[in-house]
């Protein structure tokens, strides 16, 4: 009886040791933030009532908006999950663009093809919001965000301008890949 108990006892202890040693702790992101040097970019929030967390952030300006007369158009990345731990990788992403301008971007166009080092990602049609400025909301798998994070030259066609993403607009990609992943560290 006790050569079946303890293969089992022994098989308990370590997959909750390597459920454990997978947790990454909102101290942990935080401390993450500032490997990576994404603290200026990315933000950690938490809502009690909810008890859901929440890592977010904004691009820079991408250079384009100016020659489309806008104020400004840049894109977020977030992802949301239960409590203050992560005790898996996301699979689900929020990608966000915005624009703001005299004139709409967005009212007959929704969609955003990305082109990546020459091959398509098509993310289809988005939910579009007009508040002051435009929003365009897709979201993302975990797959599509790898996609972009490898990518050398990577474009976005959003509406009727074409975007060209700077290393700094990738590395948000890899470090929300990163931050979304208790393994890494």
């Amino acid at each position: 009886m006790t050569t079946k108990i303890l293969p089992a006892v022994s098989l308990i202890l370590i997959l909750t040791g390597i459920a454990f040693s997978q947790t990454k702790s909102a101290e942990a992101i935080s401390k993450q933030l500032k490997t990576l040097k994404a603290d200026k970019i990315y933000s950690l929030t938490y809502d009690k009532g909810s008890n859901n967390s929440k890592i977010y952030g904004f691009s820079e300006n991408f250079d384009e908006a100016k020659a489309s007369k806008l104020s400004f158009l840049r894109f977020g990345l977030a992802f949301f999950f239960s409590g203050t731990a992560r005790s898996a990788k996301a699979d689900s992403f929020t990608l966000t663009f915005q624009a703001d301008g005299k004139k709409s971007l967005f009212t007959t166009s929704h969609a955003v093809k990305f082109t990546i080092d020459g091959a398509a990602l098509d993310l289809g049609d988005a939910r579009y919001v007009d508040k002051d400025m435009e929003y365009l909301n897709f979201k993302l798998t975990r797959e599509q965000l790898l996609k972009i994070a490898k990518g050398k030259i990577v474009k976005a066609k959003i509406g009727a301008i074409e975007v060209k993403f700077t290393p700094a607009h990738i590395k948000m990609f890899s470090d929300l890949l990163a931050l979304s992943d208790p393994a890494t560290l």
